[in-house]
């Protein structure tokens, strides 16, 4: 059996009352869990395939102004 997969990923948005300015926090993985996403099925003559692993934890903040 696989081991299971948990990945806390979240966002939250505001909009000013007129419109104008719109700002939003976010954080991906926030756990910084560890796991393939996908990978490739060829295989290099050395017997080497490619595995993509998951991006690790990201945060951040956007702002922007509407004109």
């Amino acid at each position: 059996m696989a081991d299971e997969q948990f990945e806390l990923s979240g966002r939250i948005g505001w909009v000013s009352p007129e419109g104008k300015w719109t700002g939003g926090l976010y954080g991906t993985n926030l756990t910084d869990e560890d796991y393939f996403i996908g990978g490739t099925a060829l295989v290099e003559s050395s017997g080497i395939g490619g595995f993509v692993p998951v991006a690790p934890r990201m945060y951040g903040l956007e702002l922007q102004y509407n004109f």
